[in-house]
């Protein structure tokens, strides 16, 4: 499976290594764009660049954060569908950090909590309903 298609996008499988390695990547990237992002919006510098930057960063994570859990829950032999409440709950996780911590503790404790599941939980062995297991051998090529 090429990166592209990794973390872009929301079909077949991916094991637990690779999940763990490419969200760790993700965020490194998230939090170095973000950084970026925020001392280009210091006074005195146009604000525009830098807030746009920050905006793609926070997109970009939440689109390759999907791709892998979904590639991820379909591994564990679960609809990717599962991704948008444990998206959601990310979300709701950074909403509520000034008005409810409590609230905003408890939720991030849950996505931690789903983070190491998906990061250690073992994939379906073999062939399941989407498609043959990661690593495995490739699929053989038509016309060959």
């Amino acid at each position: 499976m090429s990166f592209t298609h990794t973390v872009f996008d929301f079909d077949g499988r991916i094991g637990r290594l690779t999940y763990l390695l490419y969200s760790i990547l993700n965020w490194l990237v998230t939090a170095v764009l973000i950084i970026v992002g925020l001392v280009l919006t210091k006074p005195g510098l146009t604000v525009i660049p830098g807030i746009l930057l920050v905006f793609a960063a926070m997109v970009s994570l939440t689109w390759v954060s999907l791709a892998l859990i979904v590639k991820r829950l379909h591994d564990t032999g679960h609809s990717g569908g599962h991704a948008l409440w444990i998206v959601l709950l990310a979300i709701l996780a950074v909403a509520t950090t000034f008005s409810n911590p409590v609230l905003a503790f408890v939720l991030l404790a849950a996505i931690v909590g789903i983070f190491c599941w998906l990061a250690y939980a073992p994939g379906d062995e073999g062939r399941n309903l989407f498609g043959p297991a990661p690593g495995g051998p490739p699929p053989a090529s038509v016309g060959n």
